[in-house]
């Protein structure tokens, strides 16, 4: 169904929600963040059942979204987060030119949309990490829900190593790193098959079971990869040539994740 401010020609297409989603993310394509993108919430919902809020405007264009991952266990409904995503939460698709004072009354009516879309669902438990673009949850504090905030680190720039190395803390941390670089070659070579394998091994390694299966741990790492939002790197030993060590990372054009 169409929650939000309904146009007569989707209601008589019965246009899903997804459907005009993953327009609109083609349409508007890095505006919207990563882990909100249609393809990752296809990707990491496998198996599984997500859709999306929409909110519109006057003129029945979509202002606002929300994509979500819904399930049900003993006849209630709930949302939480998908497995590998930092957020979800909602996205604002703020008119060109717009000033602060209209732009807060901007996300108030998105928000108001999202959360009657929300309550419609009749849900027994809520639970979404918001992007850090999302600045106010105030609509959300009035409808009742409770907030927790979470901090992270994020740096500006990646782009040049040595100058990273030089703001990382703590002090170990760097020595550890520079001390590690004249035995180890850097490759990105590394194909997702061996990438899942190796992370499955480590938990393994360490007694434990993997929480995430193998072939889902391709499918994300060939997902990203192909759409040019990821990257593997590992770590060769010189004098062995193993591979002794590997990371996962996505990224859009705002900001990088390591993920794995």
């Amino acid at each position: 169904m169409i929650y939000g401010r309904d146009t007569t020609l989707q209601h008589k297409l019965k246009i899903t929600n997804k459907e005009i989603y993953f327009k609109l993310c083609e349409t508007e394509g890095s505006n919207i963040p990563l882990f909100l993108q249609y393809w990752w919430m296809d990707t990491v919902c496998e198996g599984k059942c997500w859709d999306v809020a929409l909110a519109y405007g006057k003129r029945g264009d979509v202002t606002g979204a929300m994509p979500y991952l819904i399930g049900s266990k003993f006849g209630f409904r709930y949302i939480v987060q998908p497995q590998l995503t930092q957020y979800n939460g909602p996205w604002y698709r703020y008119p060109v030119g717009i000033g602060n004072r209209k732009r807060i009354q901007f996300q108030y009516s998105v928000d108001e949309q999202l959360i009657a879309h929300l309550n419609g669902l009749k849900l027994a438990f809520y639970s979404q990490c918001f992007a850090p673009m999302a600045s106010s949850w105030l609509p959300y504090h009035w409808a009742g829900f409770r907030q927790t905030t979470r901090y992270s680190y994020r740096y500006d720039d990646i782009s040049e190593p040595e100058n990273l190395l030089k703001v990382m803390s703590p002090k170990d941390r760097r020595e550890k790193i520079l001390s590690l670089m004249p035995q180890v070659d850097v490759v990105t070579d590394i194909s997702p098959d061996r990438f899942a394998s190796m992370f499955v091994e480590y938990w393994v390694l360490q007694g434990k079971d993997c929480m995430l299966p193998q072939s889902f741990l391709t499918t994300v790492c060939n997902n990203a990869l192909a759409r040019g939002n990821g990257m593997i790197t590992g770590l060769v030993d010189k004098d062995s040539k193993q591979l002794i060590g590997a990371s996962f990372a996505v990224y859009d054009d705002k900001c990088a994740y390591s993920l794995m």
